[in-house]
Formats: C-alpha cells, sequence, structure tokens
C-alpha cells in the first residue's frame, strides 16, 4: 500500500507503536507529522530523521489544546490522524494516586478526544479522511493491575464509534487499533 502524497500527524509518535507507526508510514511514502512530548524523544527524533524533509516533529503535549491548535496553525493538509498518545502504570486500582489517575484519563481520553477535535477539520476539508486510534485489547478483556488505563482505553471504544457515525457521513473513517502487550519503554516500566 502506497501513502505517497498522503499527509498523516501520529502523536506518541516519538516513541513506542507511535514511532513505529511513524516509521512505516514513511516507508510507504507518508509526510508525517510527529508530536511528542519530552524534549529528549523530540530531539531523538530529529537526528534520526535529520535527513528525511518529509518527516517531522513537534513538541506538544495532547493535553494542552493550546499546544496543539499551535501545530495546527501550521498545518495545511491532513490526510491521516493517529491519536496514539497514551500513559499507563502498573499498579493496583485501590492504590493508584489520583495524579497517575488524572494523568491518565487527560493523556488516553481527553487528549484523543481534544487531538480529534482540532485535528479534524483538516480531515473535512477533502474527501478519504482516516482517523485511526490506538486503543488497547485490554478495552475488551480487562488487565490486572491496569483498571485506570482499562476504563481509559474502554472509553476510546464509544468515542471511536460515535466520530464513526458523527464523522462518516462527511467522509472520514474513524476506527480504532487494539493492540495487545507490545515491548516499548511504555510497558517495560
Amino acid at each position: 500500500m502506497s501513502f505517497d502524497g498522503r499527509t498523516a500527524l501520529v502523536t506518541g509518535g516519538t516513541r513506542g507503536i507511535g514511532l513505529a507507526i511513524v516509521r512505516a508510514l514513511r516507508r510507504e511514502g507518508a509526510r508525517v507529522i510527529a508530536i511528542g512530548k519530552s524534549k529528549e524523544q523530540v530531539a531523538a527524533f530529529r537526528s534520526e530523521f535529520a535527513e528525511d524533509p518529509l518527516a517531522s516533529v513537534e513538541l506538544a503535549d495532547v493535553r494542552d489544546r493550546g499546544a496543539l491548535e499551535a501545530v495546527r496553525q501550521h498545518m495545511t493538509d491532513l490526510d491521516i490522524l493517529i491519536p496514539n498518545a497514551g500513559v499507563n502504570t502498573r499498579v493496583k486500582a485501590l492504590e493508584l494516586p489520583d495524579e497517575s489517575l488524572r494523568e491518565m484519563l487527560e493523556t488516553n481520553l481527553y487528549g484523543v478526544f481534544v487531538t480529534c477535535q482540532v485535528f479534524a477539520p483538516l480531515l473535512f476539508a477533502k474527501p478519504g479522511g482516516r482517523v485511526v486510534i490506538t486503543s488497547s485489547v485490554s478495552a475488551i478483556h480487562g488487565m490486572d493491575l491496569r483498571a485506570a488505563y482499562t476504563a481509559t482505553k474502554a472509553g476510546l471504544s464509544g468515542l471511536v464509534r460515535s466520530l464513526a457515525i458523527e464523522w462518516g457521513p462527511r467522509g472520514v473513517t474513524v476506527n480504532a487499533v487494539g493492540p495487545g502487550i507490545i515491548e516499548t519503554p511504555l510497558t517495560r516500566a
């Protein structure tokens, strides 16, 4: 499958699954804009793709609507939106600190919702827009020590179904991919 002439935006695109998505899209010819929240990971991305004019990266946190809107202001075209940024922690539900719970809800659910809101107008500008949200198999099966993470991913299932109904008539498909456990820095933590 060729993605020549298409532009994709990948949140969480500087590490783990997101970086693998960026690499795959570039191999298939897409212009890719990654969003990452870590200065170190953004720098590593720039180093890896220094010779590639079709791969770029922006420093932004998906929990910050203003930061996402600043990225969008520089864009004129978008074909594929991949809200992939996420956080996870392995802890018993009764021991999960409020701070960790809020970070997970704000990144995994709110961040995806806001990412879709901010970038959807670019997708509506021409037919054939695609949204592919990274969910998790845990949204269906649940996982030990990951109650909050599972709850956020289950919430994404509802979001995907609702956006597919709402945006389908406008020519934009909305789907989710639910990988199992993939070895990444996030799952090793």
